[in-house]
């Protein structure tokens, strides 16, 4: 493989928020605790020192010790398991809702990103331990975000009629159809074959134990560390924001006050708040809870009064699930973190909320947009060759790139000045010869001349009609190229399941080049080029 990069900004898949974040968060100070740098990382650690209680990292490390009771980990992922109860460890962490095998290629370059994140501060910062985490975001309840994969453009769907957190699904028959139709796109590849087999199985209580043996085994020799927030214990830590955040709905004015900021610098919100940015939770329901006009709370069909309310957060905390405002301060809550990574339009939100975070006096964390690549393999580089573009031309508008196809060809564009030049004057010659001999052959010279005349006409449309089929031909060509790296016109990245480029490459060798191609201080998209051999 090769590498290449190309500026972000100079594509149309960022956004103007996105790109601002990654390569000029000097704009945004106001909403950031500091600019991401890792010279910052000091200063951070120190913050955080003073605000993340011995106590915190024993229930954190209790609590991913029974989380990962049935997987027996050990080595590296063990050792950072204990490492979190050490006041010198610290997290960088990712998220993401949970995905079917690997999700599309992004979820494994945000782990990517946080994994090598961590090597580099431990590198730069030898008196410190620097754990990777991903946050696997199971409470969240859209369940058609997460019951798709893309096969070779092919979208397979889990049909099911269960409801409520979604980390919380048994993996039933819908999802064993789901299975036997993906077997059916690797009849001939007994490992992928063996992958889709052995991974998301009955021996997996629900959707989140299945994921989270899914990404261990994927990462377990780089010690990333995978969090589930929905857990008794670790809500337990979060009890004393639920309280305020049902007595004041003090989210929803911060997240104003910040989105309004943002969007007087011209920036557009990702997130509206609610009055109360809380769910109530049980397993099949995830309710949004609503203070009704007497100052009760309705969630679904139950209505609590405000002291019922209080006495639940005391009794379960664990039944009640923050929203996408509430989520990143609960994440930041009980975690020793000092960096979050994400997507473009996730790191975006994130700015609204920096006064949700001073509300209750929570370091909010260094901010960064993770790492995102395009892989190109040596059948696309071949057909770029062909139609002769260079790999920095794939990320043109189309309309731009067939006019440069056009104008490349240019030279070999049909010109018949020379031919109609002397199509004229052999018909002069001939009319002057045979009126010369006989003027009475005149009408016999000029319609031998109409006749030849004819002829030359149609030869030229014969050649205009071939030249015009090989741009079409390049023209096709072009759109099937850009179909292939661009699916749905979007980033490869986004729409492709990592599971088809596992099949590819082998699920450790994929791996392998993708942390070859990523790192965490490249801002540009990174183009993988794969080689001729």
């Amino acid at each position: 493989m090769s590498y290449s990069f190309h500026d972000r900004r100079e594509t149309d898949f960022f956004s103007t928020i996105s790109n601002d974040i990654t390569y000029h968060q000097d704009k945004l100070t106001s909403f950031l605790n500091r600019r991401y740098d890792v010279a910052h990382f000091q200063q951070q650690i120190e913050e955080k020192s003073a605000v993340f209680s011995d106590e915190k990292r024993r229930v954190l490390n209790h609590a991913i010790h029974h989380q990962y009771a049935t997987l027996n980990p050990s080595g590296k992922v063990l050792q950072n398991i204990d490492l979190l109860a050490d006041p010198t460890t610290f997290s960088v962490t990712t998220g993401h809702q949970i995905a079917l095998y690997g999700g599309p290629l992004y979820f494994l370059y945000k782990i990517v990103h946080v994994i090598q994140l961590s090597e580099l501060l431990a590198h730069r910062f030898p008196s410190h331990h620097f754990v990777p985490v991903f946050w696997m975001a199971t409470e969240d309840h859209d369940f058609e975000e997460i019951a798709t994969i893309n096969l070779f453009g092919n979208t397979l769907k889990w049909e099911t009629d269960q409801s409520g957190p979604v980390g919380r699904m048994n993996l039933d028959e819908g999802f064993l159809r789901l299975k036997y139709e993906m077997l059916g796109y690797f009849q001939k590849d007994a490992v992928t074959t063996a992958l889709i087999q052995d991974y998301y199985t009955s021996a997996d209580a629900n959707l989140s134990d299945a994921t989270r043996r899914f990404v261990h085994d994927l990462f377990h020799d780089k010690g990333l560390v995978i969090v589930d927030g929905d857990d008794p214990q670790l809500k337990r830590l979060f009890e004393s924001t639920l309280i305020k955040e049902i007595t004041t709905g003090f989210s929803s004015q911060a997240v104003e006050e910040q989105t309004k900021a943002l969007t007087e610098l011209g920036y557009k919100p990702q997130v509206n708040a609610r009055a109360i940015n809380l769910f109530l939770m049980d397993d099949q329901i995830r309710e949004r809870i609503i203070q009704t006009d007497d100052g009760q709370f309705r969630a679904g069909e139950e209505l609590f009064s405000s002291d019922q309310m209080l006495q639940l957060i005391h009794d379960e905390p664990h039944r009640f699930s923050p929203n996408v405002v509430l989520r990143p301060l609960y994440q930041e809550t009980i975690l020793p973190n000092l960096a979050y990574i994400g997507g473009g339009g996730e790191m975006a939100y994130w700015l609204q909320l920096k006064r949700v975070f001073d509300a209750v006096d929570e370091l909010y964390p260094l901010i960064a947009v993770r790492n995102s690549a395009q892989i190109i393999d040596k059948v696309a580089l071949k057909k770029m060759a062909k139609l002769g573009l260079d790999v920095s031309a794939i990320f043109h508008p189309i309309d731009l790139l067939k006019k440069e196809i056009v104008l490349k060809a240019s030279d070999d564009e049909l010109n018949f000045d020379a031919m109609d030049q002397k199509t004229s004057e052999l018909s002069d010659e001939l009319l002057r010869m045979i009126t010369t001999v006989d003027d009475g052959l005149k009408s016999f010279a000029l319609a031998e001349i109409t006749r030849l005349s004819k002829q030359v006409e149609g030869v030229k449309q014969k050649l205009i009609r071939q030249q015009k089929k090989k741009f079409e031909e390049e023209m096709s060509a072009l759109e099937s190229l850009l179909d292939k790296l661009f699916p749905g016109g979007g980033l490869q990245e986004r729409k492709e399941s990592s599971l088809g480029w596992m099949a590819k490459y082998g699920a450790q060798e994929l791996l392998s080049i993708i942390f070859d191609a990523l790192h965490p201080n490249t801002n540009d998209l990174i183009l993988i080029l794969e080689d001729e051999s």
